[in-house]
């Protein structure tokens, strides 16, 4: 029981650095806008996703409508807000994935549970071909489909909490593809 509180003590919970200032949202001619700093992530054209309270809010941003070079700050369209308030956010992280699922992306894919030494791990099999999951999936996952993470912020979490290791990446724990002499 000691040894089980002096691990707690030690080793603190990993949550996500909200490294990134929600300075404001706006209302703009087509609709929400989100001011950001102007950092070497934020000034890429793209769609991008934006977590934010802790990763219990996303939003989907896009295009950049304005730039105020003295202020460093830019403004970029809100395009949709999955869940959150985004207007009450302060803090949040950047990410390059602006879709929470494959099927938002437009991918067909089904909900799996890879069975694990610390138990079920939740995982799309992201179908191609149309090989559904199952016994015939083991011969073509590396030809026809692959793995993609579940996120892992609070509102997935399962109700029971879950372990970290049932939360991680799924590929991760799989047997890895063999390189061969011809792989770079």
């Amino acid at each position: 029981m000691a040894g089980y509180f002096a691990r707690t003590v030690v080793t603190p919970v990993k949550e996500r650095v909200e490294d990134l200032e929600v300075l404001a949202v706006v209302k703009g001619p087509d609709g929400d806008e989100v001011i950001l700093p102007a950092t070497s992530h934020t000034v890429v054209d793209g769609v991008y996703g934006l977590f934010f309270h802790g990763g219990r809010g996303f939003a989907r941003v896009g295009r950049i409508t304005s730039f105020t070079a003295r202020d460093g700050t830019l403004a970029r369209k809100v395009e949709h807000v999955a869940y959150g308030d985004l207007r009450t956010a302060v803090r949040g992280w950047w990410s390059a994935n602006p879709h929470l699922t494959p099927q938002e992306a437009g991918f067909e894919a089904e909900e799996v549970v890879i069975e694990l030494p610390d138990g079920p791990a939740p995982a799309w099999y992201v179908l191609k071909h149309g090989i559904p999951w199952g016994p015939e999936r083991a011969k073509h996952m590396g030809r026809y489909g692959s793995w993609a993470r579940r996120p892992t912020h609070r509102r997935h979490q399962s109700p029971s909490g879950g372990s970290a290791a049932r939360r991680r990446f799924a590929a991760d724990l799989l047997p890895q593809r063999r390189r061969s002499s011809a792989d770079p």
